[in-house]
């Protein structure tokens, strides 16, 4: 589970990613082509302020093994305040849900100076 703090984000552009799920610390990657959730979530003291998942075609699985992709637009982002968010992904494959990121996530102002 990946669990360090996420490079700053800004509330007021599009965010597009692209993420590679590792199974353990010699890298081999997570095989996510059979989950059937991946749920991405931006979170202030456990109230969810945005999500995206696999079932609602929000999230997308790469050809590349491990790999998945989200993201969330600038009108998504400027509901966000600038702060520090818990960010997680939860992947279910075979009945298992397993949390992949569990990390900080610093949103900064974008607002034009």
């Amino acid at each position: 589970m990946y669990t360090e703090t996420l490079p700053p984000r800004s509330n007021r552009a599009t965010w597009n990613e692209s993420v590679e799920c590792l199974e353990d610390e010699q890298g081999t990657p997570l095989d996510i082509s059979t989950a059937t959730e991946i749920l991405v979530e931006i979170a202030d003291c456990g109230c969810v302020a945005l999500s995206a998942r696999l079932s609602s075609g929000e999230v997308t699985r790469s050809d590349t093994t491990g790999v998945f992709s989200f993201a969330f637009s600038a009108d998504q982002m400027r509901s966000l305040a600038p702060k520090t968010y818990d960010f997680n992904c939860l992947i279910t494959v075979d009945g298992e849900t397993e949390q992949a990121i569990a990390a900080q996530l610093p949103i900064i102002d974008g607002r034009d100076r």
